[in-house]
C-alpha cells in the first residue's frame, strides 16, 4: 500500500521530513542489489563492448552526416565516448530559433545554452546520437542545414 499524502505538524512532521530527506539521499537496498546483480553477470562486459561499438558507429554516422550536409557547423571535438556531439553554429545563429524550426520539421535538437553555467562562447546545439533510427541522421542533418539557411536568409 502506498500513502499518497500525509498531514502532520510538530515533532511528527519534523521526523517524517527528516526520514524522507535521509531516504532520498540513498538508493534503496533493493535497487542496489538489483544493480549489483546486473553488473556482475558474465555478459555485462560483453554488453558494454557491444554498446560501445554501436555508439561509436552512430557517432561516426552523425559526424559524417553533419560534414556532408551542414558544412557551416563546426565540430571542434569528437568525443571518445558519451551520447552527444556539441556543434558550434555559424556566427549570428539563433540556436533557440533553430531548435524550434528543426522541431517543426520533426528533428529534435537541444540548444546549448541550457548547459553553460555562464554566457556561452557562441551558438551551440547538442545532438544526441544514442536514440533510435540512426539511419535518419542524414535526413536530420539536411533539416538542420535547411533551417540554418533560412535563418541566414539564403533560402
Amino acid at each position: 500500500m502506498r500513502v499518497a499524502a500525509v498531514v502532520a505538524r510538530g515533532p511528527v512532521r519534523d521526523r517524517i521530513l527528516s526520514d524522507r530527506g535521509a531516504e532520498s539521499m540513498y538508493v534503496s537496498d533493493v535497487l542496489q542489489a538489483a544493480a549489483l546483480d546486473v553488473v556482475t553477470q558474465r555478459g555485462w562486459h560483453a554488453h558494454l563492448r557491444h554498446l560501445g561499438r554501436q555508439l561509436r558507429a552512430r557517432r561516426d554516422l552523425l559526424v559524417e552526416s553533419l560534414a556532408e550536409h551542414v558544412p557551416d557547423a563546426q565540430l571542434d571535438h569528437v568525443p571518445r565516448g558519451g551520447l552527444h556531439l556539441w556543434v558550434r553554429l555559424p556566427e549570428g545563429t539563433d540556436a533557440e530559433r533553430l531548435t524550434r524550426d528543426c522541431e517543426a520539421e520533426g528533428v529534435l535538437i537541444a540548444p546549448g545554452t541550457e548547459w553553460f553555467p555562464a554566457e556561452p562562447a557562441g551558438a551551440y546545439v547538442r545532438l544526441n546520437y544514442s536514440g533510435p533510427a540512426p539511419e535518419r541522421f542524414p535526413d536530420g542533418a539536411r533539416v538542420i542545414a535547411a533551417a540554418l539557411a533560412r535563418q541566414a536568409g539564403a533560402v
